[in-house]
């Protein structure tokens, strides 16, 4: 595999990762700021996911040259495992119900095969 492969394959899961970090920080200044409740930032949480997914599988998708939609929702469902991964390392990992974690999978999904979809209208 060459670099530059190597590399637009990394591209969309880092765009996604500093997305979130980023969000997830304003999220914690306005939460501080405002003081929302707990529920209106669990929706926010969620909002930031999609996000992430969404801009992570447009970048896959200009990097794929066919089947678009298919790679934005594989990097939204590794954006959901590596969540996983992050949870479980936190210790936080057997506290979520199974309802909660399938919402965010399809978040996750459905975030990065929209990003997905809408990178077959960018040129390159």
């Amino acid at each position: 595999m060459t670099g530059k492969k190597v590399i637009s394959m990394v591209k969309p899961v880092l765009t996604e990762a500093l997305i979130t970090v980023l969000a997830l920080l304003l999220l914690a200044f306005l939460m501080l700021r405002q003081g929302w409740e707990n529920e209106m930032l669990k929706r926010c949480v969620f909002a930031v996911y999609g996000l992430a997914c969404l801009l992570g599988g447009c970048q896959a998708g200009r990097a794929a040259s066919r089947r678009k939609y298919l790679w934005g929702m594989g990097y939204g469902v590794i954006y959901f495992l590596l969540l996983c991964l992050l949870s479980l390392a936190a210790g936080n990992g057997a506290q979520a119900e199974m309802s909660k974690v399938w919402q965010i999978l399809a978040v996750c999904g459905a975030g990065g095969m929209v990003g997905g979809m809408i990178s077959l209208s960018f040129e390159r």
